[in-house]
């Protein structure tokens, strides 16, 4: 086994200040934010985008994945999420890291993470952004 990782897919999440942050496009022109990030508004069709970064949103809705597909080469089950991030006025789809969806619930906070999503061929952990419940005091 191997303990190199690999980056799913790279330029959408980043370490800042000792915590995962997700990064997206805010476009200067008309106010816009979107995920990933890109070097056009798709709103305005601006090319004035700045970088911002989200790491703590609230929990919108949130499933457990349970049937495999083609494509997806986590294990099951897994969950999924769509979460929040008001500041920015953005709602977000990941992977969640809990997998019991009696746990969750609408509004709940969850932060950004970055944690191991499979092993791919060559024994390498392949990593990329997952949404985290925070736990109450932390």
């Amino acid at each position: 086994m191997s303990n190199e990782i690999k980056v799913l897919k790279e330029g959408l999440f980043k370490e800042e200040d000792g915590k995962a942050v997700l990064l997206l496009g805010h476009c200067l022109v008309c106010g816009t934010a979107f995920f990933p990030e890109r070097p056009f508004c798709s709103r305005c069709g601006s090319d004035q985008i700045e970088q911002v970064s989200v790491s703590d949103g609230k929990l919108y809705s949130w499933t457990t994945v349970i049937h495999p597909s083609q494509e997806n080469k986590m294990a099951l089950p897994y969950g999924m999420a769509k979460v929040d991030f008001p500041d920015h006025k953005i709602r977000i789809t990941g992977v969640s890291t809990e997998t019991d969806s009696e746990k969750l619930t609408r509004g709940q906070d969850m932060r950004v993470v970055v944690a191991k999503a499979y092993e791919d061929e060559d024994g390498k952990d392949v990593v990329t952004y997952m949404f985290q419940p925070v736990e109450e005091g932390k």
